[in-house]
């Protein structure tokens, strides 16, 4: 009797449920049949529209603007996406207003879709461009799109107006990724400022590649800037948790530096020229070639775990105080234009350091991170608390003084044949060592300390209580 009153019971919620879906199911046909009404505090959005202006919307003024007179263009949007681009349908520049996005919202969200132009109050070369998009909470499509169409064979391609783009989500496209027609110029643009929360901007190589400025922002967006751009006064890139890809970037004005700072963010550069101010957390560099310095002298915002790759740094310095648990790896820094060496100064605590060929003076130091150095200049010091060194030095002769230490890290050196030096071995007592646990590759007597080689005068330094070898470069 009691398994029998338990089936029905069972069969009696299957049924309820049944008819809650039924129910739920019904609402929604009706809803999806009658767009924008409420219905039980909940509606259905859809649009399909397609609209071109030539004119501002808050005047009855139907002239075309006159786009070459135009000094800045402003938008505000949330998700749509917004492109500038070349296009060959339009006789004259036209922005375009495009609604494609369905979805529910509930009573009290704003469904509706709406834009306006406007020239800001006190000039009429500003243009201010505002979008609300459809809101909700469920979307089918989120396709909204604001276009800034260029006809291919405009006079004018906006070589003198400055762009600001600031949305949410939505993705920014600047340029065309292929020319429409053989012999067509490229848009061209006195600068850009653009910020987004989470879309992706991208800057297509169908661009004027001289601007003047360029400033990009974003939190979690992609970034791929395809053209190569010759920037005549600034450029910076703010983001957090991003993926960077940056074609060839040359800042011509030296009196400014390049600042990237990338948080947590990935860089992926082919050749950049110019000084690069970096603030990153956890963030990776990889770089083809640094034309110029690369520094991160912030004591606030310092590295954390930080890896960086640059095959060439062609006649700049590094510096990184606070590179901390970060790992450092360099193919190679050559000297200046006028032969001039320039200056390696990088701290670390457990990251590491690797230089390929290093024409560069250098004070390296780390805790426990080793230090792999292959080096052409007159003076170096490396300092390590208990990680490893091996240095080749190259250089044919010593200016000052070359300096190595280490507690109880191994160190590995090697010199060339005809180096001349005074050899000075300390354990880190500061007591002259023996020649226990000391392997020097030429010198076959007793070990004397100090060790004059090639009646050399000028210091060759090194402290450790741990195993050192000396060894010859094979030229």
């Amino acid at each position: 009797m009691a398994g029998g009153v338990k089936k029905g019971f069972a069969t009696y919620l299957f049924i309820l449920f049944l008819a809650v879906i039924a129910a739920f199911l019904t609402i929604v046909v009706i809803m999806l049949f009658k767009p924008f009404n409420n219905i039980l505090g909940f509606q259905y959005f859809i649009y399909a529209s397609e609209d071109y202006r030539y004119n501002v919307t808050t005047t009855k003024d139907d002239d075309v603007i006159d786009f070459s007179t135009i000094e800045q263009i402003n938008i505000d949007c949330d998700y749509a996406q917004v492109q500038i681009r070349k296009f060959n349908k339009v006789d004259n520049i036209a922005i375009r207003f495009t609604n494609n996005s369905k979805g529910f919202a509930r009573y009290d969200q704003d469904t509706s879709f709406s834009y306006e132009i406007t020239y800001a109050q006190d000039s009429n070369k500003i243009i201010n461009i505002t979008v609300h998009e459809p809101e909700g909470f469920l979307y089918f499509s989120r396709d909204v799109e604001i276009d800034i169409l260029i006809p291919v064979d405009s006079a004018y391609a906006f070589e003198n107006t400055a762009l600001n783009i600031n949305n949410v989500s939505g993705d920014i496209l600047i340029g065309n990724n292929a020319p429409l027609v053989e012999g067509e110029t490229n848009i061209g643009l006195n600068s850009f400022n653009l910020k987004t929360i989470s879309g992706e901007i991208i800057v297509f190589p169908y661009i004027d590649n001289n601007v003047n400025d360029v400033f990009i922002k974003t939190e979690t967006g992609n970034i791929d800037v395809r053209a190569n751009l010759n920037v005549s006064d600034s450029f910076q890139i703010y983001s957090k948790e991003s993926k960077i890809e940056l074609n060839n970037v040359n800042l011509t004005n030296q009196t400014n530096n390049i600042i990237l700072n990338l948080k947590n963010s990935k860089l992926f550069a082919s050749v950049v020229t110019g000084d690069i101010d970096l603030t990153m957390d956890s963030g990776y560099i990889e770089m083809t070639t640094l034309n110029g310095s690369i520094s991160s002298n912030n004591a606030v915002e310092q590295m954390e775990n930080a890896r960086i790759k640059i095959n060439l740094i062609d006649g700049g310095n590094i510096s990184f105080p606070y590179a901390n648990n970060s790992q450092i790896n360099v193919e190679e820094i050559k000297p200046k234009a006028d032969g001039t060496r320039g200056q390696v100064y990088i701290h670390a605590t457990s990251g590491s350091v690797t230089i390929g060929k290093m024409y560069a003076e250098g004070w390296i130091e780390t805790e426990t991170g080793n230090i792999n150095l292959h080096t052409f200049a007159d003076d170096i010091s490396v300092i390590t608390t208990t990680g490893r060194i091996d240095v080749v030095y190259e250089g044919i002769t010593i200016n000052n003084q070359l300096d190595f230490k280490t507690n109880s890290g191994d160190i590995n050196i090697s010199i060339r044949s005809d180096l001349a030096f005074t050899l000075q071995v300390y354990n880190t007592k500061n007591e002259l060592r023996d020649g226990s646990n000391i392997s020097i590759e030429f010198y076959n007597g007793q070990f004397k300390n100090p060790l004059q080689v090639n009646n050399g005068t000028k210091l060759f330094n090194i402290v450790s209580d741990g195993k050192i070898d000396i060894g010859l470069v094979n030229i």
